[in-house]
């Protein structure tokens, strides 16, 4: 007796409703054929990677940033290219220093570095009064509170941008047997895993295969 067999893919998870369907019409099929259907799940091997971004968006080229970075520097091109600088930008809710550390590389902080030689005062770091109560419109009227809010948020704008420019921008890829892709996503900043987000945004079912990927990332 002569056997035929029928293989259906299928990538990522189907709703219930659609699998029943099919079901249903491939029984139908195998009783007017006098077949017997046989099922089978087998799931697929997938296999996930993370590595630097190749093509990292800078965050200060993004609209959405409260703050403005007025950076000044002989050799690096740094912070918002066409920042006013503080002194022209009106009332300001906080204004903190940026300082430099050029040594293996770049790095920025709103305090100074240890090492006097090989680091520097690189700009301001401000963001206006405006802005500041248009976002936080709730704040009580005691103005400390509303320069503590604004602090924490520029720390969170310097440490992002410092991983951009250290390199520390990542991306995602989950493929399958055939090197097909079947998730990914990039653009994610930060040096530590629970930093960068990426377990936020990809599939449940991927996040094991993401945590072993991130522990190889450096992995050639």
């Amino acid at each position: 007796m002569a056997h035929t067999t029928f293989t259906l893919r299928a990538e990522g998870a189907w709703e219930a409703d659609t699998l029943a369907h099919i079901r249903e019409e491939l029984a139908e099929i195998a009783y007017d054929n006098k077949l017997q259907l046989t099922e089978k799940t087998v799931a697929s091997k997938l296999t996930a990677r993370v590595f630097r971004d190749p093509r990292p968006y800078s965050p200060r080229e993004d609209d959405g940033n409260l703050g403005v970075m007025h950076c000044r520097h002989g050799r690096y091109t740094l912070g918002d290219p066409d920042a006013v600088a503080p002194f022209y930008a009106g009332p300001l809710a906080v204004e903190l220093p940026i300082y430099m550390l050029d040594h293996s590389g770049l790095a920025l902080s709103h305090t100074p570095f240890s090492c006097p030689w090989d680091s520097g005062l690189l700009g301001t770091h401000y963001m206006t009064l405006a802005v500041a109560k248009d976002n936080w419109p709730e704040t009580p009227g005691e103005e400390t509170e509303l320069q503590e809010l604004v602090e924490e948020y520029l720390k969170t704008e310097l440490r992002v941008y410092n991983n951009f420019i250290q390199g520390n921008v990542w991306g995602y890829e989950v493929v399958d047997e055939e090197d097909e892709i079947v998730d990914s996503c990039y653009g994610f900043y930060g040096e530590r895993l629970g930093e960068t987000q990426i377990l936020d945004n990809c599939s449940h079912e991927h996040i094991e295969l993401l945590i072993e990927a991130w522990k190889r990332r450096f992995e050639a």
